[in-house]
């Protein structure tokens, strides 16, 4: 049977499960959301000679499925149930009590985790841990052309850098994250640093990344999964409100993407750097400049696939359940 490790209400996963159902394969879904609520039951077996997990739903009490019985896992998303999800004063004993459960959550995803090592798994929890910087380290060595890059907590570094490269951008060194407060969301974009944000900041402020503002002739949002390409051309560079950063998009008048073919010799380095990442699947950025040279931006191991699979008509969604599926009659 096929594992599914997901969240609630996230669309990929629906539609990797609706094709998975079209070809006519059994698959058992658990939302990381959802672990703890009460239609769930999770049990250690001590009479196996290993740690297994057993899930019954209760309202379908007959239904027992064990980890030995998964033979492929993909993992797609994972988040923190949403039972730990609290405002508390940050050394009330609620909180203290709230961030101990999270814990306790984390030491049972992860021993959950452990019982599904003999699977094979289409992205793993581990990929998720990837550093940015360690990335571009590889990138470099695969020969991948990456922006000039610094992370720094000193307006002095901040300012030489700025004058060594001319314009800069700021970008969150791990995922960016979302900010939901007094009914509205706010979220952390690319931006581009001028002189007067310079001027108003701190001597000392917390580390952060910054790299060159590389000049863009289009974007490219790559879907990688076993060792082919889904590669999608955006062009932003044409509206000031996505130039920075495509993610400011604009619904009105929407940046155009299309399917776009990326040469052979980027794509061997590409292959030669997931294989050093142990990655078989991901989502990675990429800039064709103006001069016609690629950079390397980042690689994203989750990734909305779905953002590149239905403008460009690629049907990744049945892609990744024949993926799975491939692994599953191996």
């Amino acid at each position: 049977m096929i594992l599914i490790l997901s969240v609630d209400k996230d669309d990929s996963t629906n539609q990797v499960i609706d094709w998975i159902n079209a070809l006519g394969k059994d698959f058992y879904r658990i939302n990381g959301d959802e672990l703890l609520d009460h239609n769930f039951v999770i049990k250690i077996d001590t009479n196996e000679p290993k740690t297994i997990f057993s899930f019954s739903n209760v309202l379908v009490p007959k239904k027992l499925i064990k980890s030995k019985y998964y033979k492929v896992v993909w993992f797609r998303r994972w988040a923190t149930p949403h039972n730990f999800v609290h405002n508390f004063k940050p050394f009330s004993l609620k909180n203290q009590i709230t961030q101990y459960c999270q814990r306790e959550s984390n030491g049972l995803s992860n021993i959950f985790y452990q019982s599904l090592k003999h699977c094979d798994w289409l992205n793993h929890p581990s990929e998720l841990e990837i550093n940015k910087l360690s990335v571009l380290e590889e990138a470099k060595k695969v020969g991948l052309i990456i922006p000039n890059t610094l992370v720094c907590s000193t307006k002095t570094e901040l300012i030489a850098f700025k004058k060594s490269n001319g314009r800069i951008i700021s970008k969150s060194i791990r995922d960016p994250v979302f900010f939901n407060t007094g009914g509205n969301v706010y979220s952390i974009y690319t931006y581009e640093i001028q002189d007067e944000d310079i001027e108003v900041i701190n001597d000392f402020f917390f580390p952060s990344l910054f790299q060159e503002l590389i000049e863009k002739e289009y974007e490219l949002r790559i879907f990688y999964l076993d060792k082919v390409f889904y590669s999608m051309a955006i062009f932003s560079q044409a509206n000031t409100q996505t130039k920075v950063d495509f993610r400011h998009y604009d619904h009105v008048k929407p940046n155009r993407r299309v399917p776009y073919l990326l040469p052979k010799s980027i794509q061997k380095k590409l292959i030669e750097l997931m294989k050093i990442l142990n990655m078989s699947c991901g989502s990675i950025d990429m800039i064709k400049k103006n001069d016609g040279d690629y950079v390397f931006l980042e690689v994203n191991p989750v990734g909305q696939f779905g953002m590149v699979s239905f403008p460009c008509n690629y049907f990744l969604e049945k892609k990744v359940s024949e993926s799975l599926i491939k692994r599953y009659e191996k």
